[in-house]
Order: structure tokens, then C-alpha cells, then sequence
């Protein structure tokens, strides 16, 4: 194997999340979905998801392994479900998000060194669920 250096590029992490609804937020045990929820219902109690998980990212329980990240959350996709009833207690969500771009400066396997904003170097693992993308 070369030792040869890695010419910095940038780069974003895509991460798919599946989880119960629930278990996003920080303090699962105290979620009240009525109360939290009934604001984005329509007239009839449907919630649209992608709106529910733009408003309350700040209070999601990601794995310590992606803190280093600052996750863009304007740019979810693949949403499922897309909405839900206010009805519903829990329920499995899953939806993908990307984070915002890095200077990828090394690649040691499934460790990935970068500068992140404020210039602060950090350090990630690649797993399952997360990947590394070349940006354009």
C-alpha cells in the first residue's frame, strides 16, 4: 500500500437515518406527540414529516459518531413515510441527510479526517449508515 499523501478535496457525508420516531429526540421518555405535533397538523390531523424533522432537529438523539457533523437540514430526502396521522403514538421514520460540505484531508480505511467550518480539524467513522460523497 502507498503511503502516498491524499490531496484535500471536498466532500459531504450522506447519512441515513431509520429509527422510531421517538427515539430521534434527546429525551424520548418525555416526548407528548400531541403536543408537540398538533401544530403541524392540517385540519384533518395530517403531519407532513419532512417539516416535522426541519423544526425539531436541534432536540435529535444522533449516535455520538456523528456529532462531528453539522448536518444540512434543508436537504433531507427520501422521507418515509411522508406524513402521518397526530393520531399515531410512534412509528418507524427513515430519511437520508447530508451534511455540509468538508475538505476531506485524509482517508485511513473507514476513518475520515476533514476540516470541517471554523477550520477545526475532525475525525469520523464511515459505517452502515454513513457515507462519504465527492462533491462536484
Amino acid at each position: 500500500m502507498s503511503t502516498q499523501p491524499l490531496t484535500p478535496f471536498k466532500a459531504y457525508f450522506e447519512l441515513n437515518v431509520q429509527s422510531e420516531l421517538k427515539e430521534i429526540f434527546n429525551n424520548p421518555e418525555e416526548v407528548s406527540f400531541e403536543e408537540r405535533l398538533s401544530k403541524f397538523s392540517d385540519n384533518i390531523g395530517n403531519i407532513d414529516i419532512e417539516k416535522l424533522v426541519k423544526h425539531f432537529h436541534l432536540r435529535f438523539n444522533f449516535n455520538e459518531l456523528y456529532k462531528p457533523l453539522y448536518f444540512n437540514y434543508q436537504k433531507i430526502t427520501d422521507v418515509n413515510p411522508s406524513n402521518m396521522t397526530i393520531s399515531n403514538e410512534n412509528f418507524k421514520l427513515s430519511f437520508t441527510i447530508r451534511s455540509y460540505e468538508v475538505e476531506v484531508i485524509q482517508i485511513d480505511g473507514d476513518k475520515i479526517t476533514f476540516v470541517g467550518s471554523g477550520n477545526e480539524v475532525k475525525n469520523i467513522m464511515l459505517d452502515e449508515d454513513i457515507k462519504l460523497i465527492k462533491a462536484r
